[in-house]
Protein backbone atom coordinates (compact mmCIF):
# COMPACT_ATOMS: atom_id res chain seq x y z
CA UNK A 1 0.00 0.00 0.00
CA UNK A 2 1.29 3.36 -1.30
CA UNK A 3 1.88 5.78 1.97
CA UNK A 4 0.83 9.34 0.17
CA UNK A 5 2.94 11.05 3.22
CA UNK A 6 2.50 14.69 1.57
CA UNK A 7 6.29 15.35 0.56
CA UNK A 8 7.86 14.46 -3.20
CA UNK A 9 9.55 12.25 -1.43
CA UNK A 10 7.16 9.09 -1.79
CA UNK A 11 6.93 6.09 -4.03
CA UNK A 12 4.31 6.46 -6.39
CA UNK A 13 4.68 3.14 -8.04
CA UNK A 14 6.69 -0.24 -6.56
CA UNK A 15 8.12 -2.83 -8.98
CA UNK A 16 9.00 -6.24 -7.81
CA UNK A 17 12.36 -7.43 -6.28
CA UNK A 18 13.35 -9.40 -8.88
CA UNK A 19 12.99 -7.05 -11.67
CA UNK A 20 15.69 -4.65 -10.46
CA UNK A 21 14.30 -1.77 -11.58
CA UNK A 22 13.76 1.21 -9.12
CA UNK A 23 10.59 2.51 -8.03
CA UNK A 24 9.15 5.64 -9.39
CA UNK A 25 8.95 8.63 -6.92
CA UNK A 26 6.46 11.15 -7.07
CA UNK A 27 9.31 13.68 -6.93
CA UNK A 28 10.76 12.70 -10.50
CA UNK A 29 7.33 12.81 -11.68
CA UNK A 30 6.20 16.76 -10.21
CA UNK A 31 8.34 18.64 -13.14
CA UNK A 32 6.01 16.86 -15.48
CA UNK A 33 3.21 17.73 -13.59
CA UNK A 34 3.87 21.48 -13.34
CA UNK A 35 4.55 21.40 -17.14
CA UNK A 36 1.38 19.92 -17.68
CA UNK A 37 2.75 17.09 -19.91
CA UNK A 38 0.35 14.82 -21.36
CA UNK A 39 0.17 11.39 -20.38
CA UNK A 40 1.95 9.65 -23.47
CA UNK A 41 4.79 12.57 -22.83
CA UNK A 42 5.33 11.14 -18.95
CA UNK A 43 4.73 7.26 -20.06
CA UNK A 44 7.34 7.84 -22.95
CA UNK A 45 9.70 9.40 -20.33
CA UNK A 46 9.26 6.33 -17.97
CA UNK A 47 9.02 3.21 -19.91
CA UNK A 48 8.08 1.08 -17.08
CA UNK A 49 5.13 2.80 -15.90
CA UNK A 50 1.57 1.97 -15.55
CA UNK A 51 -0.27 4.00 -17.16
CA UNK A 52 -2.98 4.12 -13.98
CA UNK A 53 0.05 5.38 -12.33
CA UNK A 54 0.36 9.04 -14.32
CA UNK A 55 -4.04 8.97 -13.24
CA UNK A 56 -2.81 8.67 -9.49
CA UNK A 57 -0.06 10.97 -9.65
CA UNK A 58 -1.51 14.24 -11.76
CA UNK A 59 -4.41 13.60 -9.13
CA UNK A 60 -2.50 13.90 -6.04
CA UNK A 61 -0.53 16.82 -7.68
CA UNK A 62 -4.10 18.83 -8.39
CA UNK A 63 -5.38 17.19 -4.88
CA UNK A 64 -2.58 18.39 -2.72
CA UNK A 65 0.04 19.95 -4.23
CA UNK A 66 -2.08 22.37 -6.29
CA UNK A 67 -5.40 22.36 -4.82
CA UNK A 68 -6.58 25.32 -6.67
CA UNK A 69 -8.89 27.79 -6.96
CA UNK A 70 -9.84 25.35 -9.82
CA UNK A 71 -13.24 25.50 -11.87
CA UNK A 72 -15.11 22.78 -13.53
CA UNK A 73 -17.25 22.82 -16.44
CA UNK A 74 -18.76 26.02 -17.08
CA UNK A 75 -17.37 27.96 -13.84
CA UNK A 76 -18.39 25.53 -11.29
CA UNK A 77 -17.22 24.13 -8.65
CA UNK A 78 -17.73 21.43 -6.21
CA UNK A 79 -15.85 19.94 -4.15
CA UNK A 80 -16.22 15.69 -4.36
CA UNK A 81 -14.01 13.29 -1.95
CA UNK A 82 -13.52 9.67 -3.76
CA UNK A 83 -14.23 6.55 -1.42
CA UNK A 84 -11.93 3.76 -1.42
CA UNK A 85 -13.83 1.98 -3.91
CA UNK A 86 -13.52 4.34 -6.49
CA UNK A 87 -10.84 4.56 -8.79
CA UNK A 88 -8.27 6.97 -10.05
CA UNK A 89 -9.74 7.40 -13.38
CA UNK A 90 -12.89 8.28 -11.81
CA UNK A 91 -11.30 11.42 -9.78
CA UNK A 92 -9.67 12.39 -12.40
CA UNK A 93 -12.80 12.90 -14.68
CA UNK A 94 -14.05 14.37 -11.44
CA UNK A 95 -11.14 16.80 -11.10
CA UNK A 96 -11.98 18.10 -14.25
CA UNK A 97 -15.54 18.24 -14.61
CA UNK A 98 -16.07 19.09 -11.14
CA UNK A 99 -12.78 21.69 -10.46
CA UNK A 100 -11.59 19.55 -6.61
CA UNK A 101 -11.53 16.42 -6.15
CA UNK A 102 -9.39 14.16 -3.87
CA UNK A 103 -9.17 10.74 -2.57
CA UNK A 104 -9.59 8.78 0.67
CA UNK A 105 -6.06 7.12 -0.40
CA UNK A 106 -4.55 11.15 -0.69
CA UNK A 107 -6.14 12.00 3.14
CA UNK A 108 -4.06 8.43 4.61
CA UNK A 109 -7.74 7.52 5.48
CA UNK A 110 -7.66 3.58 3.76
CA UNK A 111 -9.47 1.23 5.81
CA UNK A 112 -10.67 3.91 7.96
CA UNK A 113 -14.31 3.28 9.42
CA UNK A 114 -17.23 4.99 7.52
CA UNK A 115 -17.69 6.81 10.10
CA UNK A 116 -15.06 9.03 10.26
CA UNK A 117 -14.80 9.24 5.94
CA UNK A 118 -18.29 10.84 6.23
CA UNK A 119 -17.00 13.28 9.82
CA UNK A 120 -13.82 13.83 7.52
CA UNK A 121 -16.63 15.07 4.14
CA UNK A 122 -18.72 16.60 6.42
CA UNK A 123 -15.95 18.97 8.32
CA UNK A 124 -13.89 19.43 5.75
CA UNK A 125 -17.14 20.86 3.35
CA UNK A 126 -17.17 17.87 1.01
CA UNK A 127 -20.46 18.50 -1.58
CA UNK A 128 -20.29 15.19 -3.01
CA UNK A 129 -19.05 11.91 -1.88
CA UNK A 130 -17.97 9.35 -4.54
CA UNK A 131 -19.16 6.16 -4.04
CA UNK A 132 -20.67 2.45 -4.63
CA UNK A 133 -21.14 1.64 -1.29
CA UNK A 134 -23.72 -0.58 -0.65
CA UNK A 135 -26.21 -0.79 2.37
CA UNK A 136 -24.93 -3.66 5.35
CA UNK A 137 -27.44 -5.22 7.46
CA UNK A 138 -25.41 -3.77 10.58
CA UNK A 139 -26.19 -0.38 9.32
CA UNK A 140 -22.18 0.51 9.32
CA UNK A 141 -21.96 1.42 5.97
CA UNK A 142 -21.28 4.98 4.71
CA UNK A 143 -24.75 4.97 3.61
CA UNK A 144 -26.48 4.48 6.12
CA UNK A 145 -24.90 6.56 8.27
CA UNK A 146 -25.05 9.66 6.00
CA UNK A 147 -28.95 8.82 6.02
CA UNK A 148 -28.66 8.52 9.91
CA UNK A 149 -27.06 12.22 9.71
CA UNK A 150 -29.51 13.65 7.48
CA UNK A 151 -31.99 12.54 9.42
CA UNK A 152 -30.39 13.65 12.59
CA UNK A 153 -30.13 17.53 11.28
CA UNK A 154 -33.90 17.42 9.95
CA UNK A 155 -34.97 16.29 13.22
CA UNK A 156 -33.43 17.39 15.97
CA UNK A 157 -34.39 20.91 17.38
CA UNK A 158 -31.21 21.66 18.79
CA UNK A 159 -29.61 21.83 15.18
CA UNK A 160 -29.46 25.02 13.30
CA UNK A 161 -31.34 24.25 10.24
CA UNK A 162 -28.42 26.06 8.24
CA UNK A 163 -26.29 23.20 8.81
CA UNK A 164 -28.75 21.08 7.07
CA UNK A 165 -27.37 22.93 3.86
CA UNK A 166 -24.17 21.94 4.06
CA UNK A 167 -24.03 18.25 4.73
CA UNK A 168 -22.76 16.34 1.93
CA UNK A 169 -24.21 14.02 -0.49
CA UNK A 170 -23.41 10.44 -1.62
CA UNK A 171 -23.45 9.54 -5.04
CA UNK A 172 -23.76 6.36 -5.69
CA UNK A 173 -22.65 5.33 -9.16
CA UNK A 174 -23.52 1.28 -10.57
CA UNK A 175 -23.53 -0.53 -13.45
CA UNK A 176 -21.60 0.87 -16.22
CA UNK A 177 -20.78 3.86 -14.61
CA UNK A 178 -18.47 1.47 -12.34
CA UNK A 179 -15.88 1.50 -15.79
CA UNK A 180 -13.62 4.41 -15.41
CA UNK A 181 -13.46 4.78 -19.09
CA UNK A 182 -17.29 4.76 -19.35
CA UNK A 183 -17.85 6.81 -16.35
CA UNK A 184 -16.37 10.02 -18.31
CA UNK A 185 -19.19 10.15 -21.04
CA UNK A 186 -21.58 9.03 -18.10
CA UNK A 187 -21.44 11.68 -15.82
CA UNK A 188 -20.48 14.57 -18.46
CA UNK A 189 -24.45 13.11 -20.18
CA UNK A 190 -25.71 13.95 -16.26
CA UNK A 191 -23.28 17.22 -15.12
CA UNK A 192 -26.25 19.89 -15.49
CA UNK A 193 -28.34 17.18 -13.68
CA UNK A 194 -25.88 16.56 -10.74
CA UNK A 195 -25.50 20.38 -9.87
CA UNK A 196 -29.34 20.99 -10.07
CA UNK A 197 -29.57 18.70 -7.53
CA UNK A 198 -26.63 19.45 -5.58
CA UNK A 199 -27.70 23.23 -5.45
CA UNK A 200 -31.98 21.72 -4.45
CA UNK A 201 -30.68 19.31 -1.84
CA UNK A 202 -33.32 17.10 -2.97
CA UNK A 203 -32.27 14.19 -0.97
CA UNK A 204 -28.85 12.74 0.44
CA UNK A 205 -28.74 10.02 -2.48
CA UNK A 206 -28.10 10.45 -5.52
CA UNK A 207 -27.73 7.65 -8.24
CA UNK A 208 -25.80 7.73 -11.43
CA UNK A 209 -26.05 4.86 -14.37
CA UNK A 210 -26.16 4.70 -18.16
CA UNK A 211 -29.47 5.50 -17.46
CA UNK A 212 -28.82 9.22 -16.32
CA UNK A 213 -29.13 10.54 -12.84
CA UNK A 214 -31.92 10.15 -10.07
CA UNK A 215 -32.51 10.51 -6.61
CA UNK A 216 -31.77 7.32 -4.82
CA UNK A 217 -33.26 8.41 -1.41
CA UNK A 218 -35.53 11.60 -1.32
CA UNK A 219 -35.78 13.68 1.69
CA UNK A 220 -39.53 12.35 1.84
CA UNK A 221 -38.13 9.17 2.65
CA UNK A 222 -36.08 10.15 5.53
CA UNK A 223 -39.31 10.80 7.49
CA UNK A 224 -40.77 7.46 6.97
CA UNK A 225 -37.41 5.90 8.14
CA UNK A 226 -37.31 5.16 12.06
CA UNK A 227 -35.36 7.92 14.13
CA UNK A 228 -32.16 6.69 15.46
CA UNK A 229 -31.62 7.42 19.02
CA UNK A 230 -30.86 10.73 20.49
CA UNK A 231 -33.44 12.06 18.25
CA UNK A 232 -36.35 13.52 20.01
CA UNK A 233 -39.19 11.61 20.52
CA UNK A 234 -41.99 13.71 19.35
CA UNK A 235 -40.26 13.78 15.85
CA UNK A 236 -41.62 10.24 15.59
CA UNK A 237 -45.13 11.84 15.61
CA UNK A 238 -44.41 15.16 13.93
CA UNK A 239 -42.62 13.39 10.83
CA UNK A 240 -46.25 11.29 10.17
CA UNK A 241 -47.78 14.55 10.37
CA UNK A 242 -45.25 16.09 8.00
CA UNK A 243 -45.63 13.32 5.47
CA UNK A 244 -48.90 12.81 5.05
CA UNK A 245 -48.96 16.92 4.79
CA UNK A 246 -45.95 16.69 2.17
CA UNK A 247 -47.67 14.37 0.06
CA UNK A 248 -51.18 15.94 0.25
CA UNK A 249 -49.08 18.75 -1.80
CA UNK A 250 -47.43 17.06 -3.88
CA UNK A 251 -49.04 13.39 -4.44
CA UNK A 252 -46.84 11.63 -6.64
CA UNK A 253 -43.12 12.81 -5.30
CA UNK A 254 -41.33 10.73 -7.76
CA UNK A 255 -43.34 12.31 -11.12
CA UNK A 256 -42.48 15.85 -9.14
CA UNK A 257 -39.13 15.20 -8.60
CA UNK A 258 -38.34 14.38 -12.07
CA UNK A 259 -40.36 17.20 -13.35
CA UNK A 260 -37.94 20.29 -14.64
CA UNK A 261 -41.03 23.16 -15.42
CA UNK A 262 -40.20 26.75 -13.97
CA UNK A 263 -42.31 26.30 -11.11
CA UNK A 264 -41.12 22.74 -9.86
CA UNK A 265 -37.43 23.61 -10.46
CA UNK A 266 -38.02 27.10 -8.24
CA UNK A 267 -39.67 24.76 -5.52
CA UNK A 268 -37.13 21.70 -5.23
CA UNK A 269 -34.30 24.06 -3.70
CA UNK A 270 -36.65 24.05 -0.86
CA UNK A 271 -38.24 20.85 0.01
CA UNK A 272 -35.42 19.42 1.98
CA UNK A 273 -35.99 22.63 4.06
CA UNK A 274 -39.91 22.88 4.12
CA UNK A 275 -39.71 19.34 5.20
CA UNK A 276 -37.38 20.03 8.11
CA UNK A 277 -39.70 22.30 9.26
CA UNK A 278 -42.74 20.95 9.10
CA UNK A 279 -40.88 17.60 11.25
CA UNK A 280 -40.47 20.40 13.86
CA UNK A 281 -44.19 21.40 14.03
CA UNK A 282 -43.86 24.85 13.55
CA UNK A 283 -46.54 26.87 14.34
CA UNK A 284 -47.26 28.26 10.38
CA UNK A 285 -47.68 24.96 9.20
CA UNK A 286 -49.21 23.28 13.09
CA UNK A 287 -52.31 25.14 12.48
CA UNK A 288 -52.63 23.65 9.52
CA UNK A 289 -53.67 20.36 10.59
CA UNK A 290 -56.87 18.82 9.55
CA UNK A 291 -57.34 21.26 6.75
CA UNK A 292 -56.82 21.10 3.22
CA UNK A 293 -52.63 22.64 2.78
CA UNK A 294 -51.70 24.84 -0.07
CA UNK A 295 -50.50 23.89 -2.47
CA UNK A 296 -47.49 25.98 -2.94
CA UNK A 297 -44.53 25.39 -0.12
CA UNK A 298 -43.56 28.48 1.44
CA UNK A 299 -39.53 28.74 1.21
CA UNK A 300 -37.88 28.85 4.36
CA UNK A 301 -36.67 32.27 5.51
Amino acid sequence: MLDYSGTDDFIIQNFAEDTQIPPIRFGQLRPFLEDDAGRKHILAAFPFMRPKTVFRAKGYFQAKVHPGPHTGRGGNTLRVLCDENISFVHMRTCQRLFGYATHIAFENMRAQPDTDVWRFAVEQGFDLVLTHDSRNKDGGDLTHIALADWQRHMLDPAIPLERLDRLPMLLHINDEARDGDRFGKIVAAAFDRILEAQAQRAGPVLVLNQGGLRTGVHAFDLLRRKPDKGVARTATRESRWAYKYMNQVIPDRNAWSDREDPKVLASKRNVTRAVAIAVRGSDELAKKRGQKPPMALTPAA
